[in-house]
Order: structure tokens, then C-alpha cells, then sequence
């Protein structure tokens, strides 16, 4: 990891767009945005190139855009989430708690691009992308343009549930999904915020991920010393010979694995732990779409939480709570050969019961509620692209 001070940030309301087209150009790349005016409160900054040149048509929308020589840090996403959250026009109860995403590198990887949107409640959606230390400038601007090109779809909606049962795009450049998940959460599980995740080394392969977080509402869970809490997201691994199939020697998807652990949290996960998983045990083969979920209470009755499921032909074993990942959820897919060469994807979820988050005490993004990860392996047990956030409790707003 590079021991570089980041540069201070450089303002550009280049992309305030916006019901017209703007055009960021990075080398030979472009990176395009498109949004219309009054759809919320965005903001992205792209770091990690020592000339980022921005071209824009049209000043007039709500996505404000910063670029910076350094790659982003750490204090660069806390400041940005302080910045979108103050543009929030309701305000709520101090209390209150959504989730936004905070970078967690790899050595040698780099935060090139962080994006968030707030939706009209102030429910937040986050949008990373990684790179490497070493890579082209072609590189990193295709990491900018995925982030780029998913908050112009964020800020499409209104209400983050209107998205968690869409699918985005079919475009493999940019998609998170390749099916429908339909996620159905019933009315007692509180919206709390999405962070999408984005890394790749070519020519091995690239992986994707996208977290919604809930919490159940209190007057169902009817506990005082804990909270339950769930996450379910949409993680993809896409394989060398899909994405670079003119590359020499490009390489196959030989496993994924993905991760939601919940023992990185600030506070303690509580008895009984992860309470359900979904897909939940091993299976090898292929599952057509089915639906799957981690419901709770009787019938599940306001606490109903289900999703579409399906899996290629591949091994799927489940180390929730194995040696190597206490209070952890994780699922390993192993491919054959024709599984490795296509798009995976893989709708999974948890729940895990924790211990209750105190009250806004102006410590914002302090309370860490879990971290997600996702890995893509085209060699012998070696994640050549891995993708990792913080689930961060920001109580503050």
C-alpha cells in the first residue's frame, strides 16, 4: 500500500448535471453520466491518476463530482458521506440508523473511485471500486466508469426498496445482475442502506457485489439487549475468457467465495449468533431460480425476507461458522469446467442478532456493523480479485 499523503481534494462541480449528457475523459477512456435534475442528493470522487480530465455539457443536476491525483482515502469517504447526509432535506430522530460503506484494501490495492446517493427518507447507497497500485491508466478508469455509471442508475430512484427488486443492466461492463433477484422484504424489516463493490485483475477475472442491509423493527423483535439485523446481496464473478477473450492466456473462474462477517463489528454479536442462512447447507449441481429467505416470527409475519435463488453447475459448501469464519456467514463455489468460463452469480443472505447500537453521541461512522467481501479465483487457491467494504452504522444524521 502506497505511503503517499492524498493531495487535497480538487472541487469541480463539472458534473452537476444534469438532464443532459457529460463526458469525463480518462486517457483513451470515457466515463459517461447521465441523470436529471431533482432525483436527490449524489456525489462521486475519482482518485488514483495524476490527470483526470473532465468535460461536461450541462451544470444544472444534483450529482457533484471531485477528482484527486491520490488515490482516495479512507477520511475522503467520511467526508463525502458528511457532505451527501447534509444535503438531506428530512431530518430524523438522533437514533436513527443507516449503513454506508467505508473501503477496507487489500496490499498493493487502491480506492479509485467512491460514490454515494442518498434516496428522498435518507436511506444511503454507496458505490466503491478498486484498483491496483500498479495498474494502466485504462485500468483504473474502467473501475471509475462501473462507479460512474451505477450511481447514474441510483439516482434513478427515489426509495432504495424500488430497487432492491430491479435488476440494472444486462451489460456485462457494468451490471450487478445478470437475473432478477425480486428481494420481498416484509414491512417490519427497516431500509438501511446498499454498498455496491467493484475490483478485477486482467486477464484472471472480475468480481462485483451489492449489499442491502435491514434491521427487523423493534416491535418485533420485542428485545432490549440485541437487534437483528440481515444483509442480502448480489455478488458476480465475471472470468477472463468472458471479459478479455483477445487477451493471451486469459483465464478461467475457478471458484468464488463471499462473506458477510459479522464478527468485525464494534459491538458483539449475541446469542444465538448468525440465526439464519439462505442458501443454507452444500449442493452440488444446478438449481433452477427457487425462492430462498431468512424470515422471522411466526409465519413471518411482518419479518418475511425472501429472494430468488439459482446456481450454475458447481459445488457450493457453506463455512458459516467453521474454524475460519466465526460469527461469520461465507459460501465457497467451486466450478467445473463449463461453470468457469460463464457469469456467476449468487443471491445469498444472513442474519445475525447484535448487540444494540447506543444512540447518536456525535461519533458518526464509528459503529461498524459487519464487513461484505467477495473473491474470484483463476489459480490455485489465490482470490486474483477480492472486493471488501465495511458496513458502517452511521447514527448521526
Amino acid at each position: 500500500m502506497s505511503n503517499k499523503k492524498p493531495n487535497r481534494m480538487t472541487r469541480r462541480t463539472a458534473l452537476q448535471a444534469i438532464s443532459g449528457l457529460s463526458v469525463i475523459g480518462i486517457g483513451s477512456t470515457q466515463v459517461f453520466a447521465q441523470t436529471d435534475e431533482n432525483q436527490g442528493n449524489a456525489k462521486l470522487v475519482l482518485g488514483g491518476l495524476d490527470q483526470i480530465q473532465v468535460q461536461t455539457d450541462t451544470q444544472n443536476g444534483s450529482i457533484d463530482l471531485d477528482t484527486k491525483s491520490e488515490a482516495i482515502s479512507r477520511e475522503d469517504a467520511e467526508e463525502i458521506n458528511r457532505e451527501v447526509k447534509s444535503n438531506v432535506s428530512q431530518r430524523y430522530d438522533p437514533g436513527e440508523q443507516f449503513v454506508v460503506g467505508m473501503p477496507e484494501e487489500k496490499e498493493g490495492q487502491i480506492l479509485v473511485a467512491y460514490g454515494q446517493r442518498r434516496d428522498q427518507n435518507g436511506v444511503p447507497m454507496t458505490v466503491l471500486a478498486y484498483a491496483r497500485e500498479n495498474s494502466s491508466p485504462d485500468e483504473i478508469a474502467e473501475a471509475q466508469n462501473f462507479a460512474q455509471k451505477r450511481l447514474n442508475q441510483l439516482v434513478e430512484y427515489d426509495d432504495m426498496r424500488e430497487l432492491q427488486a430491479e435488476k440494472m443492466s444486462t451489460s456485462t461492463d457494468v451490471s450487478i445482475q445478470t437475473t432478477d433477484p425480486e428481494i420481498s422484504p416484509g414491512d417490519g424489516w427497516i431500509s438501511r442502506g446498499s454498498v455496491t463493490l467493484y475490483d478485477q485483475e486482467k486477464p484472471h477475472c472480475r468480481v462485483t457485489g451489492e449489499s442491502f442491509a435491514w434491521r427487523l423493527k423493534d416491535d418485533i423483535v420485542d428485545e432490549d439487549s440485541k437487534d437483528l439485523w440481515s444483509v442480502v446481496g448480489t455478488y458476480r464473478g465475471l472470468p477472463g475468457t468472458h471479459l478479455w477473450p483477445d487477451e493471451i492466456l486469459p483465464r478461467r473462474l475457478q471458484s468464488m467465495r463471499i462473506a458477510h462477517n459479522w464478527s468485525k463489528g464494534l459491538y458483539d454479536v449475541k446469542s444465538p449468533g448468525i440465526s439464519a442462512t439462505a442458501p443454507s447447507g452444500n449442493k452440488s449441481g444446478s438449481i433452477d431460480s427457487i425462492s430462498v429467505g431468512i424470515s422471522y416470527g411466526p409465519d413471518g409475519a411482518g419479518g418475511g425476507l425472501t429472494w430468488n435463488y439459482s446456481q450454475p453447475d458447481t459445488k457450493r459448501t457453506e463455512l458459516t461458522d467453521n474454524p475460519d469464519y466465526r460469527d461469520a456467514a461465507a459460501w465457497d463455489y467451486s466450478n467445473n469446467m463449463d461453470a468457469s468460463e460463464s457469469i456467476n452469480q449468487y443471491n445469498v443472505g444472513s442474519r445475525a442478532w447484535m448487540e444494540p447500537v447506543p444512540d447518536c453521541d456525535d461519533s458518526s461512522l464509528e459503529h461498524n456493523l459487519m464487513t461484505t467481501w467477495v473473491g474470484g479465483d483463476a489459480g490455485p487457491d489465490k482470490w486474483e480479485a477480492e472486493a471488501e467494504a465495511s458496513l458502517m452504522i452511521d447514527v448521526c444524521l
